[in-house]
């Protein structure tokens, strides 16, 4: 290891997963824990290296100013599409709350 919590070529992704409450997460949480490690395992350049501050308030600040396009959720609630330079993201909401939002930052 080259610095306290770093490992040398790893992926280091700025991605975001936000969910309305703690048992909303907890249903998915087994899922989302096996996809992060196998995104951990890709080696990338530069991998190892914390994600700066600047490169995650940049990801909010593309999903604020994102397009956006909707559509009928498979379940209840409606699918929201979100793109911008750098981004990609996807929201379930149901009753103008949203339950789950995931945003990645796209390689460029």
């Amino acid at each position: 290891m080259s610095e306290a919590g770093s490992v040398p070529n790893l992926a280091v992704r700025n991605d975001l997963d936000l969910f309305d409450a703690p048992a909303t997460l907890g249903v998915v949480f087994p899922k989302l824990v096996n996809s992060w490690a196998l995104d951990a395992i890709e080696p990338r350049p530069g991998g190892g290296a914390r994600p700066a501050v600047t490169r995650a308030e940049a990801l909010l600040a593309a999903i604020a100013v994102a397009e956006e396009w909707e559509s009928p959720a498979v379940g209840l609630g409606r699918e929201v599409r979100l793109q911008h330079e750098g981004l990609t993201a996807a929201a379930l909401v149901h009753d103008d709350t949203v339950i789950h939002l995931t945003a990645f930052e796209q390689d460029e």
